[in-house]
């Protein structure tokens, strides 16, 4: 039994490096359990694992941001924005595939 609150150590942004992304998201994995009660739902989740995101993840995700921004209800955004901020599960798979993806794409040019 813990007498004292455990501090969880803020995450390192994801620049990213191929090296890194599955220490990235285990670690978010942590963060967000153990601080499940500071989210109000699973968008606030997206929304903070985005926050760490940087360069070609960021950059993809930042036309969805777009969409979040502009319309305040929810129902009224794409779908596929909508699809994106409504389970963290599935958005972490999508920023596996989409890192791979767009890692692919840098290393070809």
């Amino acid at each position: 039994m813990l007498t004292k609150t455990a501090k969880v150590v803020s995450l390192s942004k994801f620049k990213g490096e191929p090296s890194k992304l599955k220490e990235f998201i285990t670690k978010l994995q942590i963060h967000i359990s153990y601080n499940n009660n500071s989210f109000d739902d699973e968008a606030a989740k997206v929304l903070f694992t985005i926050s760490y995101l940087e360069r070609l993840v960021f950059d993809f995700i930042e036309v969805y941001l777009d969409d979040y921004n502009v319309y305040t209800n929810f129902k009224e955004m794409r779908l596929d924005t909508r699809a994106m901020l409504k389970i963290i599960n599935k958005f972490i798979k999508i920023i596996k595939k989409v890192y791979k993806e767009l890692y692919k794409e840098e290393k070809a040019t």
